[in-house]
């Protein structure tokens, strides 16, 4: 009787084993913007945020499957940007190099804070 109780629990855990773990969706789905930011679209700023989302994209790559990268540009105050990316541990890299990418390449800043 024990044999067979074993049996069915090592039968029921081998077939979870085999339910493929799911991935998050890396869809764009959150911003924090001040309504008045605004910026000249040929600023020293906007200079400074092409910079900081173009390394952001290039540091995703799935070769370096990293989830998180830190970086910015400019040292003055009103020119200066900053951005970082952070990953979900349930993403691999792939997924996550395609929404860093999606967010550096759609122009969200321009379309979240003009």
């Amino acid at each position: 009787m024990a044999a067979v109780s074993w049996s069915v629990l090592f039968l029921s855990l081998s077939l979870l084993s085999l339910i493929p773990p799911s991935t998050s969706d890396p869809t764009y789905v959150y911003s924090i913007c001040d309504n008045a930011t605004t910026f000249a679209i040929n600023s020293k700023y906007h200079a400074n945020l092409d910079t900081v989302l173009q390394s952001l994209s290039s540091n995703a790559a799935p070769l370096g499957s990293s989830l998180f990268f830190s970086t910015s540009a400019g040292t003055a105050t009103p020119d200066a940007v900053y951005g970082l990316f952070l990953c979900r541990g349930d993403q691999n890299s792939t997924a996550c190099r395609d929404c860093v990418t999606m967010a550096a390449t759609t122009d969200l800043p321009t379309i979240y804070c003009p």
